[in-house]
């Protein structure tokens, strides 16, 4: 994922704000949200929201943990008597994100701390 605006934005009050619309644009593709899922079995990323709960950096990367909130369905096998209901429920995982800041490119993963 790309996220040059945020490497623009570091060290400045707008960073946590440019990172959240950023990561709420790029969604689940690049977040680990399917990893994350804790009551459900798959992940929908439609209603994501990103909370900032830490930053670091120095002359190379941006270190910045994650709050993420989206919903999840438990998927059953889609056949007309099966019995499971695709109702959303809320889910929250925590990822670390690393953002190369020469190239903007970054990588998440599921925090486990």
């Amino acid at each position: 994922m790309q996220l040059p605006r945020s490497v623009q934005a570091w060290g400045t009050p707008a960073f946590d704000a440019v990172l959240k619309a950023e990561l709420e644009l790029a969604g689940g593709r690049h977040l680990p949200l399917q990893q994350g899922l804790t009551a459900g079995s798959l992940a929908l990323d439609d209603d994501l929201k990103v909370m900032v709960l830490a930053t670091a950096g120095d002359d190379d990367v941006i270190r910045v943990k994650a709050g993420l909130f989206y919903q999840g369905v438990v998927d059953g096998c889609g056949c007309a008597d099966d019995p499971t209901p695709l109702e959303p429920h809320a889910e929250y995982c925590e990822a670390w994100i690393r953002i190369d800041r020469h190239t903007g490119a970054a990588v998440a993963t599921l925090a486990d701390d």
